[in-house]
């Protein structure tokens, strides 16, 4: 202050007078201003406030001056980053509100980057925006710590549900789960919908000796649904009824699924060439079975281009498959009719000396009509 010509000396008090003579509340405003106004990268109390930072640490210890020093003291502590241990103007902080973000990494164990864009996850902020922040407030850190020990990655999640990662991910793709990505194309999972999806589980119903009842994985496999997609539909409570608790399995895999459960959900229209996927659901059978089918003539197979994206798939021709229905029956199809599980009615016909057809030395489970007696 001592090298301030007398001019700007005077003008300076004249701006802090009029802040000044509207008391306390004004001379908070004052401050918040300066702070608000900021330059710096890192906005620092004794750069915000500039001359009169000088000008009252020259006299801050003048007993006129003590409800001013006051007021000062605590919009530094409220506002900037400040060490317990460091007085500003002969006063102490009664506790840290504000850290750097190097000092919230060591309290965290965060790097200093991912802190930013965890924060600004959570905040909603674009991830160019949030690495530019520089301080984090104490009540920030605790959230962050507390909604990042609410996560668990891909393969916890895996575990718990006993499904391979990849149906994690399409699990959360079909919205069962929320995607959550904090720094990357790394996806998260809420341990909390996790756990509640194990205990809906565990809720179902035990499953009875004598029902027609298929464990998940087998269900899904023969009838050429994937396990995503009947979780989703009994998660969106689309299965009512069809679905029981095993004595065994993991997670998803201890499920047991009665084995006309989507018969009317997801029946295929067939009107067109089917893709293999559809073909699988149409004769209940397998992905692997259809290819099988395909691969020794009782399919025909057709590839189309599409005109959007340029790529190319697959599909089973409408003509090829009305004429294998006009022969053959699938072990699926005799199921679902006949309401016994397909394992059981296998045993019967092998028990009947009633062979499926090979497939290049390979059986797959479709009857000729003739040697079942099928009437459609």
């Amino acid at each position: 202050m001592k090298s301030l010509e007398i001019q700007q000396e005077r003008k300076f008090c004249q701006l802090g007078f009029e802040y000044l003579k509207g008391g306390a509340p004004r001379y908070r405003i004052a401050l918040q201003k300066l702070h608000m106004q900021s330059k710096t990268e890192r906005p620092y109390y004794s750069s915000d406030m500039g001359p009169f930072y000088q000008w009252l640490r020259e006299c801050y210890d003048a007993p006129s001056l003590k409800p001013m020093v006051d007021l000062t003291c605590a919009h530094i502590f409220e506002t900037y980053p400040t060490s317990i241990e460091k007085e500003v103007f002969g006063q102490l902080p009664s506790k840290q509100n504000w850290f750097t973000m190097r000092d919230a990494s060591k309290l965290t164990g965060f790097g200093v980057v991912f802190l930013k864009k965890l924060l600004g996850h959570m905040n909603g902020v674009g991830e160019s925006d949030a690495l530019k922040r520089t301080d984090v407030h104490v009540d920030e850190l605790d959230s962050a710590k507390s909604y990042w020990s609410s996560l668990m990655t891909l393969k916890e999640a895996s575990q718990s549900f006993g499904l391979p990662v990849r149906q994690i991910k399409a699990l959360q793709d079909r919205g069962v789960l929320d995607t959550i990505k904090v720094t990357s194309s790394l996806r998260y999972a809420k341990q909390e919908q996790v756990a509640t999806l194990l205990r809906k589980v565990t809720s179902l119903p035990v499953a009875r000796e004598g029902q027609a009842l298929v464990p998940l994985k087998a269900f899904c496999r023969d009838k050429g649904v994937g396990i995503p997609r009947l979780i989703e539909l009994w998660a969106n409570v689309e299965l009512e009824g069809a679905l029981f608790r095993g004595e065994v399995g993991t997670g998803f895999q201890a499920m047991e699924v009665a084995w006309d459960a989507m018969c009317a959900i997801d029946r295929v229209q067939f009107n067109r060439d089917l893709q293999l996927s559809e073909v699988a659901r149409y004769l209940q059978i397998s992905v692997i079975s259809v290819r099988q089918l395909r691969n020794h003539g009782y399919l025909s197979q057709l590839k189309k281009r599409n005109v959007d994206t340029n790529r190319i798939k697959s599909y089973i021709s409408k003509e090829s498959i009305l004429a294998f229905e006009e022969t053959y029956v699938t072990l699926g199809q005799m199921s679902a009719k006949q309401k016994i599980a397909p394992i059981h009615l296998a045993r019967k016909l092998d028990d009947n000396d009633i062979p499926p057809i090979s497939c290049g030395g390979e059986y797959v489970r479709v009857y000729e009509k003739s040697a079942v007696g099928w009437e459609a």
